[in-house]
């Protein structure tokens, strides 16, 4: 299966982002179940985005676990993040939100697009592009979920974040559902309409 068109309009602009989703692309059409298993994905093919790369292991809805975080996605969770439930990174009113958003992704198994603004703890300002994709546990159940985030600087063009710094506030300007074959989250479940903006903050007192 290809990706949606409407996906592929968005990544192509991004060099990093859309040799992943190239990757990705072949691994869904070559899987018999259309959606690839974590055992079929291999660091050493990953190597031209492997820093941007972050998995997740969605094992409730208030758990959430970091599998891997590359270095460049390091800006948005911390250095040492491998392991911590990225709920629990989460000031207490976003979660809810949050929790959805990973657990209608895997039921779905959809691929996603968010473009977020992000302020620094050194008080830079940067976009972040982020594409995920969902993948299958040994089981054939889809338990994770790996994606990988373009991070640039606003203020001077498109050239990749170097610095630690970590993100201290979000704004959130589009989240975006792309079927896989299987559906897309309905945003009303979540309780209330699905923002397309919301602001929050990481690490209440970084």
């Amino acid at each position: 299966m290809s990706l949606p068109n409407e996906l592929r309009d968005r990544y192509t602009q991004y060099p990093t982002l859309k040799a992943f989703a190239d990757y990705m692309e072949s691994l869904i059409t070559g899987s018999a179940q259309g959606i690839p298993y974590k055992a079929d994905i291999h660091p050493y093919h990953m190597k031209p985005f492997l820093s941007s790369i972050v998995l997740y292991e969605i094992l409730s809805a208030d758990h959430v676990k970091l599998r891997l975080v590359g270095t460049a996605a390091e800006a948005i969770f911390g250095e040492r993040s491998t392991g911590t439930n990225v709920l629990e990174i989460l000031p207490q009113e976003s979660r809810k939100l949050v929790s959805w958003f990973f657990m209608e992704v895997s039921e779905k198994r959809c691929a996603t697009w968010q473009d977020e603004e992000l302020v620094l703890d050194n008080g830079r300002l940067i976009e972040a592009v982020t594409l995920g994709f969902p993948l299958l546990c040994k089981e054939g159940k889809p338990r994770f979920r790996i994606s990988s985030t373009f991070l640039s600087n606003t203020s001077w063009g498109a050239e990749p974040v170097e610095d630690r710094a970590q993100v201290t506030h979000r704004s959130i300007n589009m989240v975006g559902y792309y079927d896989l074959g299987f559906g897309v989250p309905d945003r009303e479940s979540a309780g209330e309409t699905m923002p397309q903006r919301v602001s929050s903050k990481y690490r209440e007192g970084a």
